[in-house]
């Protein structure tokens, strides 16, 4: 559930609060809550996750600058910032660096329960993780694009419709055009 959820109580609590109490409140609260959220993924998921560390960061300095300049546009560019970093990341690890598949290929692996690993080769994990991250580049570049384009021309709900739901929805529209042009069929041993 946190997985789902992830990043999205900070922006939420920054719509609701901005409505009745003005930015300055929501930008504060938005901080309390990423906070919280930090210790929700170590809860949830057993780690302290990065992640949450650069949204807190990028929660206190755009809003910060949203409260000093008067203008939540600064805020709102968050979840745009955030996607830029995903998407420069998995670029440089696709094509520059090694590609997520061979990177965590046998670590994926070694996690499928036993029933599914003679199903699951090293080889054929390294492509499925290779493909979502083709998905994940395509994901964090059209999604960072939305979420720029609602910061600056949406309502504060639609904002957040758009990096949430938008998101999700976006996610499974390219992963099954990924899928479907990279060859969906995946050969299972076994």
């Amino acid at each position: 559930m946190s997985v789902i959820l992830y990043g999205l109580l900070p922006l939420l609590v920054f719509v609701v609060v901005d409505i009745y109490a003005g930015m300055r409140w929501a930008v504060g609260s938005a901080a309390a809550f990423a906070v919280f959220d930090i210790f929700l993924t170590k809860y949830s998921l057993g780690i302290w996750d990065p992640g949450s560390f650069v949204a807190l960061g990028l929660i206190l300095a755009l809003g910060a600058y949203s409260v000093r300049t008067k203008n939540p546009l600064y805020f709102k560019l968050q979840p745009t910032i955030i996607a830029a970093i995903f998407a420069l990341m998995l670029i440089y690890f696709q094509f520059f660096g090694t590609p997520i598949g061979e990177r965590y290929g046998d670590l994926v692996t070694k996690q499928i329960p036993e029933q599914y690993k003679g199903m699951f080769t090293p080889d054929v994990t390294a492509l499925m993780l290779n493909r979502i991250g083709i998905a994940g580049i395509i994901v964090f570049v059209i999604h960072g694009t939305m979420c720029a384009f609602a910061a600056l021309k949406l309502s504060n709900w639609a904002w957040l419709g758009v990096r949430t739901v938008g998101f999700w929805v976006l996610a499974v529209v390219v992963g099954i055009v990924v899928g479907l042009l990279t060859g969906a069929s995946i050969p299972l041993h076994g």
